[in-house]
C-alpha cells in the first residue's frame, strides 16, 4: 500500500526546490461547485494502476490530450452514482446495488477493493458511507481529518483541471460527490492535483496581470488565490 504522507512530502519538497513563477502549491484546496464536476480523470485511474497511488500526480502540470472529454467518462454514467441514487432516492439496500455486486465479485477474485478483503468489510465501509451522508445533510460537506486534527489525504476530495479550467474528479470519492449532489450542496472544498499545461498558462497570465479576459476569469476557484507562496503544510 503506498505511503501516501511520504509521496505528498516528496511532492511537496520538490515544488519547493523546483516550482516556476505562478505554479501553485500541491496542497492548494479550493471551494467548486459539486455539479461543475462531470467526469472522471482516467489519468489518475492509470497513475495509480502503474505506481501504486495517484499521489505520484499531485502538483504536476501535464500537456497532451488526457483532459479531453472522450478521455474521461461521465461520472452520472457510473455505477456509483446509480447505486447511490438508488440507495437514497429508492430505499434499495446497498448491497442490492450493482456497484456493491461488482465490487464483491471483485474481491472474491482475490483483489482489495476501497480497502476491503471481505464482504464484511465492504458493509462496514457502506454502512460508513451511511453515516457520512447523514453529517453532510445535516453539517454540509467537511474535509476529513485524522484524530490529531491533520487532513487525512486518504479521504480528500480531489479534481484536475483541463485545458479550459474544467474540474475533472480524481479517483476516490465518487459516492460523496454523488451524494452531495443529491443533497444540492453549493460549494465543496478540494485539493488541486493536476493542471494541464494550457490551464497553467491561463494562471501564469492572471496573475501577472496580463490575461485579456481577466474579469470573466476572476470566479474560477483555481484564480480567487495565488497559493504560489503557500506554507508546505494545511492547518
Amino acid at each position: 500500500m503506498a505511503d501516501v504522507p511520504r509521496l505528498v512530502e516528496v511532492r511537496v519538497s520538490h515544488y519547493e526546490r523546483e516550482a516556476q513563477p505562478y505554479q501553485q502549491h500541491p496542497l492548494k484546496i479550493v471551494h467548486v461547485n459539486p455539479h461543475s464536476i462531470v467526469r472522471l480523470c482516467r489519468l489518475h485511474l492509470e497513475t495509480r494502476e502503474s505506481h501504486g497511488s495517484k499521489y505520484h500526480d499531485l502538483g504536476k502540470i501535464y500537456d497532451g490530450d488526457w483532459d479531453l472529454p472522450e478521455n474521461n467518462p461521465l461520472l452520472q454514467e457510473s455505477s456509483t452514482d446509480r447505486a447511490v441514487r438508488q440507495r437514497y432516492i429508492e430505499g434499495v439496500s446497498w448491497n442490492q446495488t450493482p456497484a456493491f455486486r461488482v465490487k464483491l465479485r471483485r474481491i472474491k477474485e482475490g483483489k482489495r477493493i476501497d480497502g476491503c478483503s471481505s464482504r464484511r468489510e465492504l458493509e462496514r465501509r457502506y454502512e460508513r458511507l451511511d453515516r457520512v451522508a447523514e453529517s453532510m445533510a445535516l453539517e454540509g460537506f467537511r474535509l476529513i481529518r485524522k484524530t490529531d486534527g491533520s487532513l487525512d489525504f486518504n479521504q480528500l476530495l480531489s479534481v484536475s483541471f483541463s485545458r479550459h479550467g474544467e474540474p475533472l474528479l480524481g479517483t476516490g470519492g465518487k459516492h460523496r460527490l454523488a451524494i452531495v449532489k443529491l443533497l444540492d450542496l453549493p460549494s465543496i472544498l478540494v485539493l488541486v492535483f493536476v493542471r494541464h499545461e494550457a490551464w497553467q498558462q491561463v494562471l501564469d497570465s492572471f496573475f501577472k496581470g496580463a490575461h485579456p479576459n481577466a474579469k470573466l476569469l476572476a470566479a474560477h476557484p483555481d484564480l480567487k488565490e495565488n497559493c504560489r507562496k503557500r506554507s508546505s503544510s494545511v492547518s
